[in-house]
């Protein structure tokens, strides 16, 4: 888990993740995700317009740099959040103003890497923008414990005597719910770099699903020869033929077993991250 100062970019990311691993690969990947070495041509109605975020890869790249100096500088707000209701509203603006930007460089990066997963460069660009968001959240792990160190009635006086803080209400009574489960800064700082690392699992099981492991083909009753991947079983598990319906659940279920162990593996990853943020964060 990561502080709360970054809750909203997480839950973004959060979806994004969900949505690969339960929902299949995105429109663009459904047409891509193929077990034959030929390449198939994406209709461009299928394919994202990521022009109305960036209108190009340089264009990303130049938002990219900028912010990698934006964030390091929220640094020095440190030790300012309690000088004063307009101090307060000057940094959140500043911070949550970053995360924005910091969201819109991570999710262009990740949707134009959904487009064509087998696409190196686009996936260095996610890896980029997963690390941006990263450092994000190391620049700003003070933030949470210096606002629960201001006190809960400090923190309602200053909304109420500030306009536009009230804007904030909601991340702060959420951060003051969430108080036993807040490090110090020290503690945020390390759990928030694990990110990458206990992203790993996630990475790696969609890699191997959208684009390296080799799905089956099977024949239907009508003669027609199809490609069982994870698009094409939501698709097909719909025939009308009870025996085409039978043959496409085997024969999808059966390449995921082929891989149990290589799975079992992945998902051990994935728990161990979650224990480790459970333990440091003290649930139970």
């Amino acid at each position: 888990m990561l502080s709360s100062a970054s809750k909203f970019t997480h839950r973004i990311l959060t979806t994004i993740a969900i949505g690969a691993l339960f929902a299949g690969p995105s429109l663009a990947q459904t047409e891509t995700t193929i077990s034959s070495e030929a390449a198939v041509q994406v209709d461009e109605r299928y394919v994202w317009d990521l022009t109305s975020i960036y209108p190009s890869v340089e264009a990303w790249d130049a938002a990219r740099i900028q912010l990698q100096a934006d964030i390091e500088s929220l640094k020095d707000l440190e030790g300012s959040l309690g000088e004063s209701p307009e101090a307060l509203k000057s940094a959140l603006d500043l911070i949550f103003g970053t995360l924005k930007e910091t969201s819109r460089v991570y999710i262009y990066a990740s949707l134009e890497a959904d487009e064509d997963i087998r696409d190196s460069e686009a996936d260095a660009r996610r890896q980029q923008g997963q690390i941006l968001y990263t450092d994000f959240v190391s620049a700003v792990s003070w933030m949470d414990p210096e606002l629960l160190s201001i006190g809960e009635d400090t923190l309602m006086a200053y909304i109420e005597a500030r306009d536009g803080l009230a804007d904030y209400r909601f991340y702060l009574e959420n951060l003051l719910r969430s108080a036993p489960h807040t490090l110090e800064p020290l503690g945020e700082r390390i759990l928030a770099s694990a990110g990458p690392v206990t992203a790993a699992s996630s990475d790696t099981y969609n890699i191997f699903t959208n684009a390296e492991l080799p799905w089956p083909e099977i024949e239907l009753s009508n003669g027609e020869t199809v490609t069982v991947n994870k698009s094409g079983y939501v698709r097909l598990r719909q025939l009308p033929d009870r025996a085409d319906r039978k043959a496409v659940f085997d024969a999808f279920w059966s390449a995921w077993a082929t891989y149990e162990n290589t799975f079992g593996a992945i998902l051990g990853g994935h728990l161990k991250g979650l224990q480790l943020a459970t333990k440091q964060r003290n649930y139970t």
